[in-house]
């Protein structure tokens, strides 16, 4: 009996592990999404027969990567549900796709990060005592 109750634990272990592991994939997605726009928005186009100017798929991965790897940075801190906080990934990154690709406004498509950025400070003071209640040094 007590075998298949270590075994429980170890099953429940790894169903936690792969659950992380498939937001983390889900996440990655999101974050390159904006390149995959990109080629989705110049195809289309391509194909009715136009021709528009996009930025170079480097500049949108770049853009992508430093943008979507700091509000994935944050939003990992900011105490919010797990649920709330994907669908505020994936407007930010809906956001960054029209402004950085579609509009070529660098500096309208980064504009998200500044809210967020304050939204983290206000909530630095609870942040820092669950950490400390944990027993993190941060």
């Amino acid at each position: 009996m007590v075998d298949m109750e270590t075994l429980q634990e170890k099953n429940n272990k790894y169903a936690k592990y792969h659950r992380n592991d498939s937001w983390g994939v889900f996440v990655a997605f999101t974050i390159m999404s904006p390149l995959l726009f990109s080629y989705g928005y110049e195809f289309f186009y391509w194909f009715q027969g136009e021709i528009i100017e996009v930025p170079h798929p480097a500049f949108v991965l770049v853009g992508a990567l430093f943008y979507g790897g700091i509000m994935v940075a944050m939003g990992d801190i900011i105490i919010f549900s797990k649920l709330l906080k994907v669908f505020s990934l994936i407007a930010v990154m809906c956001w960054f796709s029209y402004f950085w690709v579609v509009l070529n406004l660098s500096w309208l498509a980064f504009a998200p990060l500044v809210p967020v950025f304050i939204l983290l400070q206000i909530q630095m003071p609870k942040i820092k005592a669950n950490s400390n209640k944990c027993g993190d040094d941060t």
